[in-house]
């Protein structure tokens, strides 16, 4: 290869390098920009949920069912226990946890025509929702699905290429309950595990934020090293084509 064939090929690296750059430093400008819509959204989402829980009754010495028929639509807080009426499946009857998932995967070998391998394939059997149909929250029966952030078991067991997953819920749990209702029905249970449900809940959201800064600050940090480096490289090879 002559010194000029080699010149050209140096110079076509050196071109996608600068492209591969405008790309980077592109990405380094719209990553921020879309954590901070993003921060903007969950900002006005905790707000929002704020204000519907400084708004929310406390039911010291009302009973839930006296609270959902005298507003209809409404906000509440209420400590006690939550309790399964008559789950499908229990395991550990002595810790009282109720299976509410049970899932069969299996992972096979898929030839890559492309990449001239194998690679591992996960594909799911069987999917099975046993939880109970209704828990009861003081003296109302409520649809186990509008319940959230219930406390949760999760196991893994794995029998040669298969793997089974299965997922638990308490059969009781006392904690604090911020209930919504609308029409005169229950339509979201939300479990916290202190009675300062204010509190937790912008636990939560801050949580989200640091996190997604976290994750900001880290990638830009990666992108702008990365960013320099073929700057360097770019007028390196300049200053030696010189």
């Amino acid at each position: 290869m002559t010194q000029e064939e080699k010149d050209k090929l140096n110079q076509k690296r050196m071109d996608r390098l600068k492209d591969d750059n405008k790309g980077r430093i592109k990405a380094a400008i719209i990553i921020p920009v879309i954590a901070i819509v993003v921060s903007v959204i969950i900002f006005a989402v905790g707000k929002s949920k704020d204000s519907d829980i400084q708004s929310a009754t406390v039911l010291n010495g009302m009973s839930v069912s006296s609270f959902v028929s005298g507003s209809p639509d409404g906000f509440a807080i209420y400590t006690g226990k939550a309790s399964a009426v008559e789950p499908e499946r229990l395991y550990d009857s002595d810790k009282g946890y109720i299976m509410v998932k049970r899932e069969v995967t299996e992972v096979e070998k898929v030839y890559d025509k492309e990449k001239d391998k194998y690679d591992n394939v996960e594909k799911t059997l069987n999917t099975e929702s046993l939880h109970c149909r209704e828990i009861a929250l003081d003296d109302v029966t409520v649809p186990y699905d509008v319940f959230h952030t219930l406390p949760s078991k999760h196991e893994v067991e794995n029998e040669g290429n298969r793997k089974y997953t299965y997922d638990y819920i308490p059969e009781s749990v006392e904690g604090t309950y911020f209930i919504k209702c609308k029409g005169g029905k229950i339509t979201s249970v939300e479990y916290y595990s202190g009675e300062n449900v204010a509190l937790q809940n912008s636990s939560v959201f801050v949580a989200i934020l640091v996190i997604i800064w976290v994750i900001v600050i880290v990638a830009e940090v990666l992108l702008i090293k990365k960013i320099l480096a073929i700057k360097k490289v770019v007028d390196d090879s300049s200053k030696s084509d010189e």
